[in-house]
């Protein structure tokens, strides 16, 4: 009984993450209302309220579940046992993963999402990989901080201009242009 109820509280929880992800393709997360979000997943307020407490806790969970989804994919890839200054693995393996997942990178490009979930996905995706390149071996720590924010961000605008641009290039292109900038540090 108990795993038909886990179950049935899943299949709800991933109706209404799904609903508010189709919300948020026309709407704003600040704008998006319980009722709202109820009306469209067809479920009512008191089912809603025993799994989350906003539209903001479900944005929250999507995200943090996206980022989990990648570390996993990563680790399952062997991405993450990064040992060389080749860099164009991860990020291809990487770039495949988001172009794969469409439906939630959107949020990694819009207002809706927070600043926190695309440090957390762009973060992922480089931490390992920078913190073993022999090119950084060069700089102190404070140097290499500067370093590291300059290669997350400015990687994390590109990927974003990507996902802007639909895709329009390979991951494999895309990756070797953010290897090739990063290995010029």
């Amino acid at each position: 009984m108990n795993h038909r109820n886990n179950r049935r509280s899943e299949a709800t929880k991933n109706k209404i993450k799904q609903t508010l992800i189709k919300m948020l393709h026309t709407q704003d997360i600040n704008k998006v209302t319980v009722q709202a979000l109820c009306e469209k997943a067809a479920i009512n307020r008191s089912t809603f309220y025993n799994h989350y407490e906003s539209p903001i806790a479900v944005l929250n969970t999507i995200e943090f579940d996206f980022a989990a989804k990648l570390k996993e994919y990563l680790t399952n890839e062997n991405c993450l046992d990064f040992n060389n200054d080749n860099l164009i693995p991860i990020i291809t393996k990487t770039l495949e993963f988001l172009q794969g997942n469409k439906n939630i990178c959107f949020l990694l490009k819009t207002p809706s999402s927070t600043s926190l979930f695309k440090q957390n996905v762009y973060r992922e995706i480089f931490k390992t990989s920078l913190m073993n390149l022999s090119v950084f071996h060069k700089y102190s720590d404070e140097q290499f901080q500067y370093a590291q924010a300059f290669i997350l961000y400015g990687c994390g605008h590109t990927i974003d201009l990507w996902l802007n641009r639909d895709c329009e290039e390979s991951p494999q292109e895309i990756a070797k242009l953010l290897a090739a900038f990063i290995s010029r540090l």
